[in-house]
């Protein structure tokens, strides 16, 4: 191969070889090979690049190295930060809550009750523990005891001995007692003669030598804020405390013994009835919604056979006892229970039972509440 050097790539090589000794045999050699050794060419000759190419390329070179140099220094100058990746959502699997759901225990074989409440659940129950009651006991006395002794602390008032013959002409005795939540108002009836039961009320801290007479009622409930009273004959009413009628429902079943009782949240209202004739048939409990006008059958629940219930925050649980009276707190806490024999059991939130008033014959009782004062 033939390449034709021009002068100045000529005087390039000259001066990078300059150093080589002239009398260098191989130099000579080679050299001399060069000049006249034929060179055959193969394809188009090579033109070489001119010098103004190669000054644009070398300052081209020396700008990106000097950029190069520029960013180098400008990142060992820039502070130090660190970026966290994005954190990824947790996913916390925890099981469905569970809703709530009243234990019902019928006490005779019959149709459960659904579950009453759509309501929230009350709070906790913050009652202490009741020590005093008003208790209507078989002899014919009406009385304040102590819950835990059984000790009488005082006669209220006084009617026929259940226990002792009937003579004739017109005898009462007692049938139920609702203390007013406040701790001070009595509402109690009587049964049966003369008439087929009267309402009375009278007050703990100045009871009335003559109790006055509401008519002719057979259950009465005070509502948990003392802000209604209902009562029952052939028909339920729900009245003010002063007596004035805000509501009224009618049953035909209301011809027998009636029960009532308010549930803690005052939502519902619920009462049992019997037949006319109490040994041909069993009590059966139904459920009244309130709404402060109107009393309305609860559309949630279905009638079950029971004659005593309690409360398990807003819901109603029917007792498997046959009892002659059962009576709640206001929160629901404790519920006091006289049972067909006359014996009283005092049960918790959690339904625990524990024996009160010993030594006493009953036929209602209810639990003098003291708290919220008079």
């Amino acid at each position: 191969m033939t390449v034709d050097l021009d002068a100045e790539l000529r005087a390039a090589l000259d001066e990078a070889v300059a150093d080589v000794h002239p009398t260098d045999t191989l130099w000579r050699r080679i050299e001399a090979s060069t000049e006249l050794a034929p060179v055959r060419r193969i394809g188009p000759p090579v033109r070489p690049p001119s010098r103004r190419y190669l000054i644009v390329a070398v300052a081209a070179a020396a700008a990106v190295l000097a950029g190069a140099v520029a960013l180098w220094q400008r990142e060992e100058a820039a502070p130090l930060v660190q970026t966290n990746p994005r954190p990824q959502p947790s996913v916390v699997t925890t099981p469905a809550p569970t809703e709530p759901t009243a234990t019902t225990v019928p006490s005779v074989p019959g149709p459960h009750p659904a579950a009453v409440s759509p309501t929230p659940t009350s709070p906790s129950a913050s009652e202490p523990r009741p020590t005093r009651a008003v208790a209507m006991l078989q002899d014919g006395r009406m009385v304040e005891a102590d819950l835990a002794t059984g000790t009488v602390l005082r006669v209220l008032d006084t009617r026929w001995d259940v226990n002792k013959p009937a003579p004739t002409g017109d005898i009462a005795y007692w049938g139920s007692v609702d203390v007013d939540p406040g701790g001070n108002t009595v509402w109690y009836t009587d049964c049966c003669l003369p008439a087929n039961g009267r309402l009375f009320r009278g007050r703990l801290d100045a009871w009335p030598a003559q109790a006055p007479d509401f008519g002719q009622f057979k259950a009465v409930a005070v509502s948990p804020d003392s802000a209604w009273v209902a009562r029952a004959e052939d028909d339920i009413t729900v009245t003010a405390p002063d007596g004035r009628t805000v509501a009224r429902y009618h049953d035909p079943q209301l011809g027998g013994g009636v029960r009532l009782w308010w549930s803690p949240d005052r939502k519902l209202l619920v009462y049992a009835t019997s037949p006319p004739d109490p040994t041909s048939g069993q009590m059966v409990i139904h459920v009244l919604r309130w709404d402060g006008r109107t009393l309305q059958a609860d559309p949630g629940s279905a009638p079950v056979a029971g004659s005593a219930i309690r409360w398990d925050g807003d819901r109603m649980v029917v007792l498997a006892v046959e009892a002659r009276s059962s009576q709640t707190s206001a929160d629901g806490a404790w519920t006091l229970v006289v049972d067909s024999t006359g014996q009283a059991q005092l049960l918790d939130a959690t339904g625990a039972e524990t024996p009160v008033l010993p030594g006493l014959k009953l036929l209602a009782a209810d639990i003098i509440e003291t708290e919220r004062g008079s």
